[in-house]
């Protein structure tokens, strides 16, 4: 039996057995709506409420493998968005911090299509996932989310053993640095170039890490970007003008900005 709970932007449903797991969902995202709107776009107006954002949490994989049937375009992932209005995915992660990554992750892409972007624009695939991995990957402290402050590792019960386990973020981070290493990874100009059948293609996991720390730089790469040139960026994507010039009246010669990135995603 499915169980509901209604807060001013959110729906909640959820079949898992615990009464406060609708709850908690929809009290998370309209609080991680609050933290993104104050973080990130200070002062930003946002676009005016349509209709509630329906959020909807499986207990298990195999809950959610029943809806996937029907929509066979988000088959690979474990939760994703809808413009339509829907957040899904199921419970049944590796661990509490995966889940609440999951769920900041689709959070993070409902707030920039139903509160920032201009009806009947798309943002670049490398900013909306980025973003997305940006807030995914944040840390929670005290029931807060920290933007830009990567999560920490947690300690986990093993054989009668506390042992600590990277986070996703550190996993993710250190994978990416591997392939800088080595020459790979699709860099500033492949990533702004990158259609959704290359994003979401073979090399995906690079894709994902690469926009997500391209994110991160233009936030962070500099003390004032944060509220300064970051700011402006998202305004400039949500109106809907051309990523690559966007970028560059905002942060200078993608190939200056090539170098200084890959040095900023190497010592990470």
């Amino acid at each position: 039996h499915a169980r509901r709970l209604r807060l001013p932007r959110v729906v909640a449903r959820s079949d898992a057995e615990s009464e406060r797991t609708a709850t908690a969902v929809a009290g998370n995202v309209e609080a991680i709506f609050a933290t993104l709107a104050r973080e990130l776009l200070p002062g930003f107006v946002q676009q005016p409420e349509r209709i509630k954002l329906q959020v909807v949490a499986y207990r298990s994989r195999a809950s959610y493998a029943a809806l996937m049937r029907e929509m066979p375009e988000y088959e690979w992932s474990a939760g994703f968005y809808s413009p339509a209005g829907l957040i899904a995915f199921h419970l049944e992660q590796p661990s509490d911090e995966a889940a609440t990554a999951l769920l900041l992750h689709e959070a993070a892409h409902a707030f920039l299509d139903r509160y920032v972007v201009r009806r009947g624009v798309a943002l670049p695939r490398w900013f909306g996932e980025g973003l997305a991995q940006y807030v995914g990957n944040s840390e929670v402290r005290d029931g807060r989310l920290v933007p830009g402050q990567k999560a920490r590792g947690r300690y986990e019960l093993w054989r009668g053993q506390h042992v600590r386990v990277d986070s996703e973020a550190s996993l993710e981070a250190a994978q990416l640095q591997r392939a800088l290493r080595k020459g790979e990874g699709p860099g500033v100009a492949r990533l702004l170039g990158a259609t959704p059948e290359t994003f979401y293609g073979a090399g995906r996991e690079l894709y994902y890490g690469s926009a997500w720390l391209f994110v991160h730089y233009l936030r962070h790469g500099a003390p004032d970007w944060a509220t300064t040139r970051f700011p402006q960026l998202v305004l400039y994507l949500a109106e809907g003008y051309p990523d690559d010039v966007a970028v560059r009246q905002l942060y200078g010669d993608p190939d200056a900005l090539e170098a200084a990135f890959r040095a900023y995603a190497k010592s990470f």
